[in-house]
């Protein structure tokens, strides 16, 4: 799939694998909300600047604005880990820089899995063994938590 807006430009810039869509679904599965913020119910925009090496690998992430410092870590983690589709410049190594915007929205109360914990039950096992010459009988129990 070819980038329509770099059509007869002298100077391609990268792009991620599946455009944007693809982009923003990359940020919502590896997002994890940072458990500080849910705790003092923190949501918000955060503004990145990063770059993009000559290989699509991003470096010097910088937070722009910013809605306190676990979510701008969280933001910053995820832009680390995109990888950028290089195309063929004429105009040798390249660093190309952009901006990002990571929404950080609280779950819906629906949405927060509350696992409940069910104390253990505990179960009693009991084994009788009587020898062939029936004089001597065992019994054993087992009390498994």
């Amino acid at each position: 799939m070819k980038n329509e807006r770099n059509k007869g430009k002298f100077i391609k810039s990268p792009a991620f694998k599946g455009g944007m869509k693809a982009l923003r679904a990359f940020v919502s599965e590896n997002m994890r909300y940072p458990q500080d913020a849910l705790k003092e119910k923190i949501e918000g925009t955060v503004h990145l600047r990063y770059s993009i090496d000559r290989t699509g690998k991003t470096f010097n992430i910088k937070v722009v604005k910013g809605i306190g410092e676990h979510c701008d870590e969280e933001a910053k983690r995820i832009i680390g880990l995109f990888k950028f589709e290089m195309p063929k410049n004429r105009a040798g190594k390249l660093i190309f820089h952009k901006t990002l915007q990571i929404h950080f929205r609280l779950p819906k109360e629906a949405e927060v899995k509350k696992v409940e914990i069910v104390p253990p039950v505990e179960q009693v096992i009991t084994y009788s063994y009587t020898s062939s010459s029936e004089k001597d009988t065992y019994e054993y129990s087992i009390t498994v938590p």
